[in-house]
Formats: C-alpha cells, structure tokens, sequence
C-alpha cells in the first residue's frame, strides 16, 4: 500500500476508525473526514507518526470544508473562493516536527 492514498469519510466512527488503522498499518497515507472533529483527532493522533500533526491536519481539513462551504453559499454573488493547500515543504517548521519525532 505504500504510497497509495486512502480517502475515510465518517473516519471517527467505529467502522472508520479502524478502516483508517488497517491502512494506516499498511502503510497507505491516509486522509481522514468526519464531523466530529475532536474524535477525528483523537483517531489522527492514533495514526500520526509526528507529534501535533494531527492537530495540524485536522485544522488544515477544517479550513478547506469551511472554504467549500463558502464557496457554495456566495456563488449566487459571483463570488469564488479558492484554498490551496501544499502538501509538506521543507521549512524551519517541518524541521521541528521531524526533530521532535526522533
């Protein structure tokens, strides 16, 4: 599974939770959704090998659902909403979580 990506809808939830553990095990990267994002990080805790990534991501899949959202509601206004979100670079921050890790 390495390097293959999961996509968990409902990933907090029993049937999710332990989806998310088997291919996390298997070593697949993993991308986790769910609307009760305090269990959605306590599963992401679980499955991060980087201490606060979790935090990290689920802020991060926060922002993106809040901007879908958003974008969908002010359309009618001839509004866009776009997000980006790069996936890890190299900075002075991801040299701390990797230094914390070992």
């Amino acid at each position: 599974m390495n390097k293959k990506v999961v996509v968990i809808t409902g990933a907090a939830g029993g049937i999710g939770s332990a989806t998310a553990k088997r291919f996390s095990d298997a070593e697949a990267r993993v991308v986790l959704s769910d609307i009760d994002t305090g269990r959605l990080e306590a599963i992401a805790a679980k499955l991060s090998p980087e201490p606060g990534s979790s935090v990290y991501s689920a802020t991060k899949f926060g922002v993106r659902g809040f901007s879908l959202a958003l974008a969908m509601e002010v359309r009618k206004y001839g509004i866009h909403v776009s997000i980006i979100c790069p996936d890890s670079v190299d900075t002075p921050m991801l040299e701390k979580v990797g230094t914390l890790a070992r």
